[in-house]
């Protein structure tokens, strides 16, 4: 998958919103929480040390949108009128009896491969005094199931060569190794 940067020094209005099914956020916006993990199964081995392990993919992330909203009514500015819209497309997500996913795009989710997101939750308004209003959603990322086979991980690569400390065993082994040719083959 290639990604594409876009620098936010060269368009900073890309990293201050987002678009959520085309329409973008009011205020400024700030993502935590949106680190792509692997799921793994950890068995400890039967033996003495060691584990096995084997990956079973990712599951969706969940991520919080932190919108810094400002009201100033001498400059015009009510993005408290512009969030109660916005957040109509959020509600939207978990309206009716299915839920429905809608697209998102900002750049930091982008790199992580977030695309479409449904409601987690919607925190309230906290008031700061001075005209400005914080609050947080929690997003779900939404994925559509996709049948994987559980696989286990593989080794290291190393050199492959094998040292026993006697020259005639380690000739035939590594030359067997060399030729592709199972051991069992030559005894």
């Amino acid at each position: 998958m290639s990604v594409v940067v876009i620098s936010p020094f060269a368009t900073p209005e890309l990293y201050d919103k987002y678009l959520l099914a085309g329409v973008r956020s009011p205020g400024v916006v700030a993502f935590t929480g949106h680190d792509r993990a692997e799921n793994w199964d950890i068995k400890d081995a039967a033996g003495n040390a060691g584990a096995v392990s084997a990956r079973k993919g990712n599951a969706p992330i969940e991520f919080t949108a932190t919108h810094s909203l400002v009201i100033d009514p001498i400059a015009g500015v009510d993005q408290e009128a512009e969030w109660d819209e916005f957040a109509k497309i959020i509600e939207g997500t978990i309206s009716g009896a299915t839920p429905k996913a809608v697209d998102i795009f900002h750049p930091d989710l982008a790199r992580v491969g977030i695309k479409s997101v449904v409601k987690k939750r919607i925190g309230g308004f906290v008031r700061d005094g001075l005209g400005g209003v914080t609050v947080v959603v929690a997003y779900l990322e939404y994925k559509p199931p996709v049948a994987k086979t559980v696989t286990g991980a593989k080794g290291s690569g190393g050199s492959g060569t094998v040292i026993t400390g006697n020259a005639a065993i380690d000739g035939v082994i590594n030359t067997a190794k060399t030729l592709g040719t199972d051991l069992l083959d030559w005894f």
